[in-house]
């Protein structure tokens, strides 16, 4: 049985660089990348190819499959919020003409959903897909800010593998308590140096928090007054928020 598992994790590791991989990967970057012998990829690749969960190209370099984006679709379908939050962020970004971005709560993770670019060159990188920092990314304290303490020990901990999320959780309390105050996050720099971003969560009476909206760009052109005039614009966009939970505002034991 532990061979069974064993065989089984190093499929999942397969697949998941893959998924990663910027580019193509070939089968010999899979095999360097895991630590794997090239012949257990060969024969794990073959297996998913089969599957359709990984396609090979003609060169023989490996790119996710078609059977892994309809899955990876119809999990966001799963969650009751996809189709909605791209059409949030296309009114958004056609008001505001940054980087607008929306994410999910998945399981302890905030992971990008939905994403809409400016025409500009320079402009704040990201894609759907990403996973959030959750504590230097405004979408990730607009979101910490409303969520019970054990939850937002959770989600720390599962960026931090969980050694210092008490101790990171105290250094945000002030900031947390005053987006909790003011209804939005500000991120000033802290989640890359030279960008600029406003966020508001998303939450209502069947979900809790499950989610955030962003507005992001370059602070040399997003000045300050701009990405505070772009949150009321997220505000209308998300639409009233009325709901019963009660935020993470429990003393730190």
């Amino acid at each position: 049985m532990s061979e069974n598992r064993s065989y089984l994790g190093r499929m999942f590791d397969v697949l998941d660089l893959v998924i990663e991989a910027d580019t193509p990967i070939t089968a010999t970057q899979v095999a360097t990348a895991g630590g794997m012998p090239i012949s257990s990829v060969a024969r794990l690749a073959t297996m998913l190819v089969e599957r359709r969960l990984v396609q090979r190209l003609p060169s023989g370099a490996l790119v996710p499959g078609s059977h892994l984006v309809h899955l990876g679709l119809r999990a966001l379908t799963r969650t009751g919020h996809g189709a909605e939050l791209e059409s949030t962020v296309r009114n958004i970004a056609a008001q505001v003409p940054e980087s607008v971005s929306a994410g999910l709560l998945v399981g302890d993770e905030i992971v990008l959903v939905a994403r809409r670019e400016p025409d500009f060159a320079l402009r704040i990188v990201a894609q759907v897909g990403d996973v959030v920092p959750p504590h230097t990314s405004a979408m990730g304290k607009a979101m910490l800010a409303w969520l019970p303490l054990a939850r937002q020990l959770d989600v720390l901990g599962k960026h931090t593998g969980g050694t210092d999320a008490r101790e990171l959780l105290e250094a945000l309390e002030e900031e947390l308590a005053e987006v909790r105050e003011c209804g939005f996050a500000r991120d000033e720099e802290t989640y890359s140096i030279g960008q600029r971003c406003r966020a508001v969560p998303l939450r209502d009476s069947k979900y809790g928090v499950y989610g955030g909206v962003s507005v992001a760009g370059p602070s040399a052109r997003f000045t300050f007054a701009e990405a505070e005039a772009a949150v009321p614009v997220l505000q209308e966009a998300v639409g009233p928020q009325a709901v019963e939970d009660t935020p993470g505002t429990e003393a730190l034991a």
